[in-house]
């Protein structure tokens, strides 16, 4: 019958487990990255649904007044294209939304 022979403890092994399990835990909190959100207010009674540029989410208004709370990063693209639209007019502000933040 073959002997087993263990220098490792239990205590040793969870231990180590534990600081690894720490060390990669704190590892992914300091990689997040904090998400900014920012309100648009849709002006026009359409149904409006858009695809955010940035994050891929889609998104859905629901008539005049409805409001969506998206990524910051997909909002000022989405304002910054309707202002684009809005610059053959001579008018700087949006179109179609109204930004709460």
């Amino acid at each position: 019958m073959a002997k087993r022979s263990s220098n490792v403890r239990y205590s040793d092994v969870e231990e180590n487990f534990d600081n690894e399990y720490a060390a990669s835990a704190w590892k992914d909190l300091e990689a997040e990255e904090v998400i900014e959100y920012t309100e648009l207010v849709l002006l026009k009674d359409v149904k409006l649904t858009l695809t955010g540029g940035v994050t891929g989410v889609q998104y859905i208004w629901n008539g005049a007044g409805s409001s969506v709370l998206l990524d910051k990063r997909d909002a000022d693209l989405i304002i910054q294209k309707d202002k684009q639209r809005e610059s053959c007019c001579g008018s700087r502000t949006s179109k179609y939304f109204e930004v709460r933040s």
